[in-house]
């Protein structure tokens, strides 16, 4: 499945109305607990993300896990450097080829979401490509999202080009909407009265589903012990104004950074932990020690 959008915003909502409310959408469901849409390419025509932590009860703590957990200094500053390489050089002011850096690796048994993303120059614009192995689409998705959109803002300001103008492809080997937040998105994207003025027996399975989850813990209080549970369940009172916001992090003011090597997945781990914002000067700087190092070596125009 391929589908267009303007950003990132339309792209996450898109996705997931469409897949909801479009019969026979999915290639599997698991039992009232997941439904899948497999090989999902989204083209987008900018990075821009209107989408922020707090809209999914996520704090400071998320953002430093995820920069923990997915970037390589060391593999940026050498993307960068490649980059330059190739911007500096006369032929390459039409093309520039598409340069990679992997995301690190994760140790866990089904292996890290966010895989790689490259950055090149063709057909008159820069295009970036993003490889993710699985994404959750109604709750985690939005934070990968978040997560390329402030890296991009990071990569033009070193290279001095335009971040919004920037085309991104992303594909998804495996997505997944999931039973604990899939009420919270239709209630987020302003369809809360679904619930209301759809017969249950005119509902597929995923949306009967999706309809008692949401009684049961969205009116009601069930699962509220339940860790994955209860953060939708919060978001919802959050967005009702029933439950005051743990914190406010906006998109725009997030930078990638680095966070002292803790050997965790754990959100709450990331507490006491600083995060040491990578400022445009540093990344060149990263770029410099690359160039420098030859670590990156010469030659190779594909």
């Amino acid at each position: 499945m391929r589908f267009a959008c303007n950003d990132f915003t339309e792209g996450y909502f898109k996705l997931n109305n469409w897949l909801f409310f479009t019969p026979n959408a999915y290639d599997h469901e698991r039992g009232g607990v997941t439904a899948h849409k497999f090989d999902v390419t989204m083209v987008s025509e900018s990075p821009a993300c209107g989408l922020n932590l707090h809209d999914l009860n996520y704090t400071m703590n998320k953002w430093k896990m995820l920069n923990n957990l997915y970037l390589d200094t060391q593999a940026l500053g050498t993307m960068i450097a490649r980059i330059q390489h190739y911007m500096g050089e006369k032929k390459h002011k039409t093309y520039i080829p598409d340069i990679a850096m992997q995301f690190k690796a994760r140790r866990n048994v089904s292996g890290a979401c966010l895989l790689n993303i490259t950055l090149g120059f063709h057909n008159d614009r820069w295009v970036s490509c993003i490889t993710s192995r699985a994404s959750e689409l109604t709750c985690r998705w939005p934070m990968d999202l978040i997560f390329v959109n402030v890296l991009l803002k990071t990569i033009s300001e070193a290279l001095d080009i335009e971040f919004e103008d920037i085309q991104v492809i992303w594909h998804m080997v495996s997505t997944y909407q999931s039973i604990t937040s899939m009420p919270y998105f239709l209630v987020f994207a302003g369809k809360e009265n679904w619930f209301d003025t759809t017969d249950p027996k005119d509902m597929t399975e995923w949306q009967l589903y999706t309809y008692k989850r949401y009684m049961k813990c969205y009116r009601g209080d069930h699962y509220s012990n339940y860790g994955v549970q209860r953060r939708p369940m919060e978001a919802y009172r959050m967005l009702k104004g029933q439950m005051e916001r743990k914190q406010l992090v906006y998109t725009e003011d997030l930078s990638v950074g680095v966070v002292n090597d803790i050997d965790s997945t754990l959100e709450a781990d990331y507490d006491e932990v600083d995060l040491l914002c990578l400022d445009p000067k540093t990344v060149l700087e990263l770029a410099k020690q690359a160039n420098e190092d030859d670590s990156w070596g010469k030659g190779g125009y594909r």
